[in-house]
Parts: structure tokens; C-alpha cells; sequence
């Protein structure tokens, strides 16, 4: 967002004129006649809502020099063949938002141009719509037309083009094909041992950087690299159960490429950067990338709980890389180390995070760990077997007597909470004489 894109366009078909530099269209500036071999599709959309499909199609290309006979037999024909033929008299007030849109879209092309700028055109268009606006690009193709167009979807990118051009910061950081954009990255390797075994001895054929996620282990790997770790793993004894190596998606290379612009020459943020890439998004206290998502997230979390604007994230990420440099001295310490159940004297690493299914909202302190101040403060299940009778369990965060310190039961769930147990809730006076470890009166102690 904010790159230039746009901007670029609208420069190359003169409708702005550049700063500085010079634009050419067919081998000159561009001009009325050059732009009559042009179909444009700007960013806004914006027809005339009383006219129908036809006659706006017919419209645009009479502006582009087709005779009318021509122009309205061509609009036909491009109804028809996107599916719109049946609303060709409708009114543009009563076409839905993505019809509409693709009015417009014929409307650029309806006059065969030999370049088509598309700006943003997937946008809005639902996954039908999606496809026929594919569809049209790749006929308009085959017919000879050089199609250029900006899109945030990289998986549009992916199966249409042929070269492709990615802007950050209002200057082109990478031009080449999809292929040669997935290069820039290492492939993918996904591998489940048949005889699981020693997860130790397993590792020790991997990667060093080879992460166990479940029952498969994850890491990158060079082309040269491939052959040679296929010997290795099929002479480890451990087997096969599952292998995938795959060349990471266009996606993937587009947020490395804008990922190095951010970071620039800081060697934190660009370290910070590639956590953050590599984060599954677990906050179990072993994770590694969760105290530096968390710690950049909350803010923005909190600002939203709170109706206010969210801070800009690169602002939080930078605090949060000063706090965990400042007071860990990495920018991957395991969550627990940072994220802490603190009450009384009991102090615990805990998991979770702001928003996640384990709710654990925590304060930060001066020696850069958060302590756990709310969140999921009571979790109970409940189960009646067929006969009738009644179980339960519960546990809660702090403790049964929450608000008074003194209390041996100030914190006594606490250590049960960080261990994600629970404890069983006694219904039955039988039940619950058979398990009273003290028995006293209320300020009788």
C-alpha cells in the first residue's frame, strides 16, 4: 500500500505528469493517437448510472474510434461471452457492485487495444467474477495485447504472468519472472519419519534449523542440498511416512523482498523480521517466537479494546525488540521466561496471549516480563453420565480467595493453572468429606 503503483500508471499513460524522468508509450511520449492503443482501468470505478451495460460499453468505444454499428455488436459479443449478456439493458444503478465493475473492465477493452492497463482490477470481484476477469486477461493474450496490471494478490500474479514487478517504497525492488522471484528463497522440506522414535537421533540427519511441529519436522533446504539429504534420511533407518520439498509461493518472496526494504541496514529488525516469518503463532512457553508477536501485538490489542486508533506496528515492534534486547538479551526467549503468573509468592511461566483461545492478558514490568493480570480466569467442565450422575472440573487462575492475600488459598490454583490441570469440584457431601484436608470456622483461625 502506498507505493506508487498508481501513481506509476497514471504516469505512463500520461494522465499525471512525473517529477522528473520521462515516459514512453510506443517509442513516444504519449499522445491521443498512441492512447487510442491503450485500454485503461483505473483504480476508481466510475460509470454513468442511468445508462445501460450496452450503451456504455458501446460508449467507451466510440471514444476510441469504432463506429457505432461496430461498437454496439462488440459490446454484445463481450456480454455475452462473460456471462452479462442478459443484463445488457439493465441500468447501471441496478447492477450489482462486481457487475458493474465488469462493465467497466469490457469497457477498457472493448476496442481490441495492443496495451491493457489494468489498475487493481481483482479488487471487489467476488471468486466467479475473479475468474471470468482471468479468463478475459488471458484471451486478450492470446489475441496479441500486452496486459500490465497491479494487484495485492499475489496468487492472481502467480498463474497469469509472465514477468512481474514489485514497488516498495516508491522504487522497483525486483523485476523477473514468477520463478525467478521464488528462487530468491529456499524450498520447503516437510518430513514425517515412519518410526518416530528419537526425536534427538532424527535431528541429527537434519537440518540444524529443522523444527518437529506435531509428527513432521519443517526446515529450508538449498537446491544443492536436496539429493544429499535424501541419502542421508534413507540411510538413518527412520523411513518415510511423508516427504514434501516445494518452492515457496510468490507470496512468500514478496514478503521477503518488502521485509528487506523495512528492515533496511538494521540487523535487529531485520532478525526480528524473519522470527516473526518463522512464528507458528503457538504461545506454549517453550515458543520462541511468541514473547517478540506478543509483545508487538498487545499494544495494538489494547488500543482496540480500548476504541482508540491501533499504533503504527512497526513503532511497537521496535519496543518490543528494545525491551526483549534490553532484558533478555535476544530476541527469542522462550515465552515462559517472559510471560509469567505471578501471585504471592508464587511466580510461574504461563501460556498464552492477548486474543488467543487461552486468554492471558499481562501487564509489563520494569524487568521486561509481563505478569499475567487477566484473561481465562475460570475454566469448568461439566459432564452427566447416562445415568444421571454429575462430574466436574475446574480451575481458575489465581486462586479460591482472590482478594485476600493473606489467605493460604490466595493463590493455590495458580500452579495448577500454569500446568493447564484442573482440579475436580465437589457436589456431593460424601464426596466432599472424604477430601477436607482442614476444617475451621470463618475468622476462627
Amino acid at each position: 500500500n502506498g507505493a506508487g503503483k498508481s501513481t506509476s500508471l497514471r504516469m505512463a499513460l500520461g494522465v499525471m505528469e512525473p517529477d522528473e524522468g520521462e515516459v514512453v508509450l510506443f517509442g513516444a511520449r504519449p499522445e491521443i493517437k498512441a492512447l487510442k492503443r491503450v485500454g485503461f482501468l483505473p483504480e476508481e470505478r466510475g460509470l454513468y448510472k442511468k445508462m445501460t451495460a450496452r450503451d456504455t460499453i458501446t460508449y467507451f468505444a466510440r471514444l476510441k474510434g469504432m463506429s457505432a454499428h461496430d461498437a454496439r455488436l462488440r459490446a454484445d459479443e463481450l456480454l455475452e461471452s462473460t456471462g452479462l449478456g442478459k443484463f445488457r439493458l439493465t441500468r447501471i444503478s441496478k447492477l450489482s457492485k462486481g457487475m458493474a465493475q465488469m462493465v467497466q473492465l469490457i469497457g477498457s477493452i472493448v476496442h481490441a487495444p495492443d496495451l491493457i492497463v489494468l489498475d487493481e482490477p481483482f479488487s471487489g470481484l467476488d471468486p466467479v467474477n475473479q475468474e471470468r476477469l482471468e479468463m478475459i486477461v488471458r484471451r486478450e493474450q492470446v489475441r496479441g495485447a500486452t496486459i500490465l496490471f497491479s494487484t495485492h494478490v499475489m496468487a492472481h500474479a502467480e498463474r497469469l504472468c509472465d514477468r512481474i514487478a514489485i514497488i516498495a517504497r516508491s522504487a522497483r525492488r525486483f523485476e523477473g519472472s514468477v520463478d525467478e522471484a521464488r528462487a530468491l528463497l529456499p524450498m520447503q522440506v516437510r518430513y514425517t519419519p515412519r518410526e518416530q522414535g528419537d526425536a534427538a537421533a532424527i535431528a541429527a540427519h537434519l537440518p540444524a534449523d529443522a523444527e518437529l511441529r506435531g509428527d513432521a519436522w519443517h526446515f529450508a533446504i538449498e537446491d544443492k542440498d536436496v539429493e544429499p539429504l535424501l541419502a542421508r534420511i534413507t540411510a538413518s533407518g527412520h523411513g518415510v511416512s511423508g516427504l514434501s520439498i516445494s518452492r515457496p509461493a510468490l507470496h512468500d518472496a514478496f514478503v521477503h523482498i518488502v521485509r528487506q526494504v523495512d528492515a533496511g541496514d538494521d540487523a535487529d529488525l531485520a532478525e526480528a523480521q524473519r522470527i516473526l516469518a518463522g512464528w507458528d503463532r503457538v504461545t506454549d512457553t517453550a515458543s520462541r517466537g511468541a514473547a517478540l508477536g506478543v509483545l508487538m501485538a498487545e499494544p495494538v490489542v489494547r488500543a482496540g479494546l480500548a476504541g482508540r486508533p491501533a499504533p503504527d506496528a512497526l513503532d511497537t515492534l521496535r519496543d518490543a525488540i528494545g525491551t526483549l534486547k534490553t532484558h533478555h538479551g535476544r530476541l527469542d526467549p522462550a515465552w515462559g521466561e517472559v510471560n509469567r503468573l505471578r501471585r504471592g509468592s508464587v511466580d510461574l511461566p504461563v501460556d498464552g496471549g492477548p486474543d488467543t483461545l487461552r486468554a492471558i492478558y499481562g501487564a509489563l514490568q520494569d524487568d521486561g516480563t509481563l505478569t499475567a493480570r487477566g484473561g481465562d480466569t475460570l475454566i469448568m467442565f461439566v459432564e452427566w453420565d447416562r445415568f444421571g450422575r454429575l462430574t466436574s472440573e475446574s480451575i481458575h487462575q489465581f486462586g479460591t480467595a482472590t482478594l485476600e492475600q493473606t489467605s493460604p488459598h490466595h493463590a493455590d490454583q495458580a500452579p495448577l493453572f500454569a500446568a493447564m490441570q484442573t482440579k475436580p469440584v465437589r457436589f456431593e457431601e460424601e464426596d466432599l468429606k472424604d477430601h477436607i484436608v482442614e476444617s475451621y470456622r470463618p475468622g476462627a483461625r
